[in-house]
């Protein structure tokens, strides 16, 4: 990580601000260090880089500007979070692209999981709190693809809903809705 920053004490104290880039060769163990327990990620997915800028205090931390680059997907937007009580995220994010048959099973070629596969292990979802917006360009699964997906989100109690999803599938208007429980 390297990057600039600044610390100042204002009225309600202490706060930072600047401008940071990381690199984590093993994301997994990255979260592992701040606390998230044992996290399997998939190997593609386990080498992030990230360019932000940031401010925080020592309840909140806002990540701004954010371009980060994660398999083949190059991210962009805010992600503001807030470690009061449970700790809580609140995002606007946008994908280039995002492939989810890069990291599932093979089920949809009917050749089961793939070699060296693992289970993914969400329980750690059931910590904290989520919301917002999640846009993406171009996102693949089970080898149909959908253009400008739009999406806000909302994850509560290991609970992920999403009341709202449009974009388009060949050509033509999807509307969605989903639910997920991370109870595994």
């Amino acid at each position: 990580a390297h990057g600039r920053a600044s610390i100042a004490a204002g009225k309600d104290g202490p706060f930072w601000q600047g401008k940071l880039s990381v690199y984590s060769p093993d994301l997994a163990g990255s979260l592992r260090m701040a606390g998230m327990g044992k996290i399997h990620i998939p190997p593609s997915l386990n080498r992030v880089e990230m360019e932000a800028r940031f401010r925080g205090d020592p309840n909140t931390l806002s990540l701004r500007e954010i371009r980060a680059k994660a398999d083949q997907s190059v991210i962009t937007g805010t992600l503001n979070a807030n470690w009061r009580e449970q700790p809580a995220l609140d995002f606007k994010l946008h994908a280039d692209q995002i492939n989810l048959d890069r990291y599932m099973d093979n089920a949809g070629e009917g050749k089961g999981k793939a070699s060296g596969s693992k289970e993914w292990d969400f329980r750690f979802m059931r910590g904290f709190r989520a919301q917002g917006e999640m846009s993406v360009s171009r996102f693949t699964a089970m080898r149909f693809t959908a253009q400008n997906l739009r999406t806000r989100y909302k994850l509560e109690n290991g609970r992920l809903t999403s009341d709202s999803i449009t974009g388009q599938f060949y050509g033509a208007p999807i509307i969605s809705k989903a639910s997920i429980t991370f109870n595994k």
